[in-house]
């Protein structure tokens, strides 16, 4: 697509618009929306398992975007053409129906802050109606007050959906986060499992935090576990389930045609 392939996606976010570039806007507009009613999104299905028993906890449906962009810049794009509701939802739409049918087990999907306090969510979930769902709230630097949000989860759980929380490191930060939204899960990220693992986060510090969540009642999932290795030393420290490929080539991941 020439629109894609002759435009930086910070020139799109950054400058000012002349003819040229609104019509390339213009051409960008037209292929998102179609990327997305099309049904030409591509899943993957990452699995979660419980830490201890090596039993199957679920998955986390990514969406992927075909062609040369990767999705973190579709949907800044989307943002920059002031669809970024609009792109989360349908996409979340999409995930939800097409990972849903006759998956067992959990299925977590992406929601920005943002959207988690759009009304709108609230009748898209009920419209999917599926008690599998965990909504996994992103990039928390960016989020609403937290006692706003708060209601907004407490309306999410009421449908039997659960919520969980990205943590990137064990600071005050995150655990007033875990007070304040109380999730049902906190999702170690990539980084901070590494960094267990490599024995370079200070032990009280995460044991300060496990704490809080033993306490709180919630169960807690390192993300980007790929070696037996990892998984023992994070079934020490006391997590709970592990993301990853362990037991499942990342090319499983997603069922065929998908």
């Amino acid at each position: 697509m020439s629109g894609v392939d002759d435009i930086e996606i910070d020139e799109l976010i950054e400058c000012e618009l002349g003819p040229d570039l609104e019509a390339q806007m213009a051409h960008l507009h037209e292929e998102l929306v179609g990327l997305i009613t099309l049904s030409k999104l591509r899943l993957d299905l990452q699995p979660m398992h419980d830490i201890a028993t090596g039993g199957s906890l679920g998955v986390e449906a990514l969406a992927r975007f075909p062609g040369p962009l990767g999705t973190a810049d579709w949907f800044r794009v989307a943002h920059a053409l002031g669809l970024g509701h609009d792109v989360e939802l349908r996409v979340l739409h999409e995930v939800v129906e097409r990972a849903s049918n006759g998956m067992p087990g959990m299925l977590a999907v992406n929601v920005s802050p943002q959207v988690v306090a759009d009304p709108r969510l609230l009748g898209l979930l009920r419209q999917l109606g599926t008690d599998q769902l965990m909504i996994e709230i992103t990039d928390q630097t960016s989020m609403p007050e937290l006692s706003m949000l708060r209601s907004r989860l407490d309306e999410i759980r009421a449908l039997g959906i659960r919520v969980a929380i990205h943590v990137g490191e064990f600071d005050p930060e995150a655990l007033r986060t875990l007070l304040i939204a109380q999730p049902d899960v906190v999702k170690l990220r990539f980084d901070l499992t590494a960094a267990l693992v490599a024995g370079h986060v200070d032990t009280t510090q995460t044991q300060n935090f496990f704490s809080c969540c033993r306490q709180a009642g919630v169960f807690i999932v390192a993300v980007g576990v790929e070696t037996r290795h990892q998984r023992d030393v994070l079934e020490r420290l006391g997590v709970d389930g592990y993301q990853g490929y362990i037991t499942r080539s990342a090319d499983l991941a997603m069922p065929p045609g998908w």
